[in-house]
């Protein structure tokens, strides 16, 4: 079968406790030394970029080659299986038969922001001699993601990303990547993030980090300033959007083709850089463009009730992102698609399965579905 589209990287399982009987506790009192705390039934999931933008795109009518890595061992199984009854091809999951499978424990105690605890696993040792490119022969885009929680994708300023971005690129595909979380006080957050930036974007089209990711990454300093200082745990609540335009300039002349950053509850900014050169490029002549004009735009969210479901929210942006650009959309409409698409998951507590074609998507939107900035 051939696939439009190869989604790589970071693969995991992810646990989810279920505290719905503990709504009147604080994490502290939940996580309390010595005391027994009751859980309901725990829920186990696909996590990561590969499983999520993967199965979402499938959804939203794209198939797309699934590549990550997995232990041999029952996390790696049940992992396996979950794929499989969301109907997404696990040809491309490589086995480690010396590694384990990563997880993550995800704690949503209601009231509070999620707490994450996450183990790398084979994930760990993923490097560009996993990548059989020779499946690739079919796609126009090669979407990786995560390395900052992959240790081989980050050593020596990201020279073995670098090695598997430039075959992706010398093969006419479309170069695309995401980032996960920073976590300051971690392995990743000792990086020397701009040095990291300046090796890999002159290889990547589409960088698509969140902004919070994206301000870690280039103004580590100051983000350490605002977070020790923050009234709120949420970034977005204390920072500043205007940055948007300084941080798109520090990424063009690192080299990348084009910014798009995942704006959460506000939305998402898209700049392009070099249009030109990704209507050119051989894999890239799906883009629908008049001109090889460089646009910059940014889309609201749209109105929900509530969030259901935050993690996987920024990988059904991406899904409903290149979804659309694959299917011939513009960036206007593809970027106005990603933010539905988005805010869909959101409200949906059945994650992947509540996502519909991306016809429906358009269908809601055009309906007249309001964005934050038009109540």
């Amino acid at each position: 079968m051939n696939y439009e589209i190869v989604t790589a990287g970071h693969i995991c399982l992810d646990i989810f406790p279920d505290f719905s009987k503990n709504r009147e506790k604080k994490p502290g009192e939940i996580f309390s030394p010595g005391k027994l705390t009751e859980l309901g039934n725990v829920a186990m999931h696909f996590g990561g970029l590969v499983a999520n933008t993967g199965i979402y795109l499938g959804k939203l009518g794209i198939p797309a080659l699934l590549v990550g890595k997995i232990g041999n061992d029952m996390f790696g199984e049940a992992l396996c299986q979950l794929l499989k009854n969301n109907d997404a091809p696990d040809e491309g999951i490589i086995i480690d038969h010396a590694g384990s499978t990563s997880y993550s424990m995800i704690f949503e105690i209601p009231g509070f922001d999620k707490i994450t605890l996450h183990h790398q696993g084979a994930n760990s040792g993923f490097n560009a001699g996993d990548i059989d490119f020779d499946r690739f022969h079919g796609a126009k885009i090669f979407h990786f993601g995560y390395p900052n929680l992959m240790d081989r994708m980050c050593e020596a300023n990201g020279k073995e990303l670098v090695t598997m971005l430039k075959k992706a690129r010398e093969m006419g595909l479309w170069v695309t990547l995401d980032m996960a979380p920073i976590d300051p006080y971690s392995k990743s957050g000792q990086i020397d993030w701009p040095a990291f930036l300046e090796e890999v974007m002159p290889h990547t089209d589409f960088f698509l980090p969140s902004f919070e990711e994206l301000y870690f990454m280039l103004f580590k300093e100051e983000y350490l300033k605002i977070t020790s200082n923050a009234p709120s745990d949420d970034f977005l609540d204390v920072a500043d959007l205007s940055v948007l335009s300084k941080m798109s300039d520090r990424i063009q002349a690192m080299g990348a083709r084009a910014l798009v950053v995942k704006c959460g509850k506000h939305g998402a900014y898209l700049k392009t850089f070099d249009t030109e050169t990704l209507l050119k490029s051989s894999k890239g002549k799906f883009l629908n463009a008049e001109n090889p004009d460089n646009i910059e735009l940014f889309q609201s969210s749209f109105q929900i009730d509530r969030v259901r479901k935050a993690t996987g929210c920024g990988d059904a942006f991406i899904a409903g992102f290149f979804a659309s650009l694959l299917k011939g959309r513009d960036m206007e409409q593809s970027l106005k698609n990603g933010c539905a698409s988005g805010a869909l998951h959101a409200m949906s507590e059945k994650g992947t399965a509540g996502m519909i074609p991306l016809e429906m998507v358009e269908q809601k939107i055009n309906e007249g579905w309001k964005t934050i900035m038009n109540k």
